[in-house]
């Protein structure tokens, strides 16, 4: 089944990769210059994580499969301030970043497991799904920076099958 989400950013998205000698974390990119690529290792985690905590045991989530990636509609700067506990003294960083606010949409497919597959998960429903994406917005994030720092949530703004 072929979905369309809609999220809004309720927190900056920010880029996680230094290239050469630019001081900007960017966001990693697709097969051209503006898709803003998954770290898809790092987005079946969160689908684990978000499907253990509300306990969805029975959802195979190795079968919801997401974009490449995705086109941001405006990416910004963003300079991050914080104190470094060793140094004691006021640091900052720079990253390209989604805002606030942002609306952004995507396609996320759900499969059915391989024929070969011998488990006894199945597939996210319609209603799964949306918890799945809900939680990870709220607790997770997917800013590929700075998760665990509040970067990256969002609400679902929308689900519908496509």
């Amino acid at each position: 089944m072929l979905y369309e989400i809609k999220l809004k950013a309720t927190s900056p998205w920010l880029g996680d990769i230094r290239r050469g000698k630019d001081k900007i974390r960017r966001f990693q990119r697709g097969h051209t210059a503006d898709i803003l690529a998954f770290d898809l290792p790092r987005l079946q985690w969160s689908f684990k994580e978000a499907c253990e905590a509300l306990h969805l045991n029975h959802v195979n989530t190795k079968v919801i499969r997401m974009e490449e990636g995705f086109v941001a509609p405006k990416l910004v700067s963003y300079r991050r301030r914080y104190n470094h506990q060793k140094k004691k003294e006021q640091q900052e960083d720079f990253f390209e970043a989604i805002r606030e606010g942002t609306h952004l949409t995507m396609q996320v497919l759900v499969t059915q497991a391989p024929p070969d597959t011998h488990d006894h998960l199945i597939p996210p429903d319609q209603n799964e799904l949306e918890q799945i994406f809900r939680f990870i917005g709220k607790m997770l994030g997917l800013s590929p920076w700075g998760g665990h720092f509040g970067y990256g949530r969002f609400e679902v703004l929308e689900l519908k099958a496509v």
